[in-house]
């Protein structure tokens, strides 16, 4: 079982987007996910057919971040609930993260994947690690990652590695940081 996320319960309030916070993906919101995103998916993307109902079966650290109507805007989750033990250090693994394809706003990928970041750190990571879509590569990229395969993991060999530091997290975690709405 997952450990809670003092994520949860925070608010930010992101420009042209608006308050969001972070929520655990429960059945009919993950559902109308399923249903609204796919159309809008790019047609170039190998996410174009996934199912977060069914990636959600197999994935027990799974979050959601929501807006104030609680309507999923991004999710990601993690098929491992506790860190990665590897020879470099215990490590995040991120293995699907996506924003809703509606929501055309620059920073808002940055955002949900700041707060993913954010949740390594919160979990004591010395980092995160990800297998990416050929696609999104430049992305992690300019997020900060380093392409590489850490000692220990192996991901899937269609997929490129990635490796964020936990300072790199930390910098992220800031810029999310400032858009938190005080209480």
């Amino acid at each position: 079982m997952p450990p809670a996320s003092l994520l949860t319960g925070t608010w930010w309030d992101l420009p042209k987007v608006g308050l969001l916070t972070v929520a655990t993906p429960r059945g009919s919101a993950v559902a109308r996910v399923d249903q609204e995103w796919p159309p809008d998916r790019p047609a170039h993307h190998a996410n174009l057919h996934w199912s977060w109902a069914a990636i959600l079966k197999s994935h027990p650290e799974a979050l959601a971040i929501v807006d104030e109507t609680r309507a999923i805007r991004a999710l990601w989750c993690s098929k491992k609930y506790r860190p990665l033990r590897l020879p470099e250090g215990n490590f995040y693994r991120l293995d699907y993260i996506e924003r809703d394809p509606r929501v055309r706003r620059p920073l808002f990928g940055a955002f949900a994947f700041a707060l993913a970041g954010a949740r390594a750190l919160e979990l004591k990571c010395d980092g995160l690690v990800l297998a990416s879509l050929p696609e999104v590569t430049t992305f992690y990229e300019e997020m900060g990652g380093e392409r590489r395969i850490p000692t220990g993991w192996r991901p899937s060999r269609s997929l490129v590695p990635f490796v964020f530091s936990a300072d790199t997290l930390t910098t992220l975690k800031e810029d999310a940081d400032g858009l938190k709405v005080e209480e």
